[in-house]
């Protein structure tokens, strides 16, 4: 399969045992900033840019000043769609010269021995504007927020457009993650909840299961 297709998923390591007896993730890639490692590719044209989903699982080995994991954007502008940690906060952005989005978690990240699920849900459409934009974390909705630009109605993201995207860092000024990461979706076109993704086994954590579509 290819990496970064329409619909994408990148398999995977075992953060945890699955929701879904059957699913069993077996492997994950290891990104080290030392080593410039990250994966990319160019569309050939551009998606859906008002609606889409990033979803993936993650183990952090070490946090810098700004560590991105997933990007996407022109090397000639830094109107990038970036997904990164800076000063260890959680944050989604889209834009430099005119800003599309820009939301930052007021929670920190400081568990380097475990996995986590993330997913990062965009659609502009929606009329309320807190819910254009929706993080998850090990299946939690995040509602308490350090900062928050939030996108105009019908905004296009500068992802999904037919530009590089990466995962692994910002390649162009050296931005790269530090850790392990896998099962990676990149959904066109649907802003999707964490139940596509996995679900709570019976003592409440947050495990992965084979992706499928939630019922309406």
């Amino acid at each position: 399969m290819g990496l970064l297709s329409n619909t994408l998923r990148m398999g995977a390591s075992q953060p945890s045992a699955a929701a879904d007896d059957a699913y069993q993730i077996e492997k994950s890639l290891r990104f080290e900033k030392s080593d410039s490692s990250t994966l990319s590719r160019t569309f050939s044209s551009a998606g859906n840019r008002q609606k889409f989903t990033v979803a993936f699982w993650a183990k952090l080995s070490k946090l810098d000043t700004y560590t991105a994991i997933f990007t996407a954007g022109s090397d000639s502008t830094n109107d990038k769609f970036q997904i990164y940690w800076t000063s260890n906060q959680f944050r989604v952005a889209d834009g430099f010269s005119s800003v599309v989005m820009d939301i930052k978690l007021d929670r920190v990240s400081k568990d380097f021995s475990a996995w986590a699920h993330y997913v990062v849900a965009v659609d502009t459409t929606q009329n309320t504007n807190t819910e254009r934009v929706k993080i998850y974390i090990n299946g939690s909705k995040q509602e308490i927020f350090a900062s928050t630009s939030w996108p105009s109605e019908d905004a296009n993201s500068n992802c999904n457009n037919s530009v590089i995207h990466w995962i692994g860092g910002r390649h162009d000024n050296g931005r790269y993650f530090n850790g392990y990461v896998s099962d990676v979706f990149f959904i066109d076109g649907l802003q999707l909840p964490p139940a596509a993704f996995g679900a709570n086994n019976s003592t409440g954590v947050f495990d992965p299961a084979e992706f499928s579509l939630p019922t309406p």
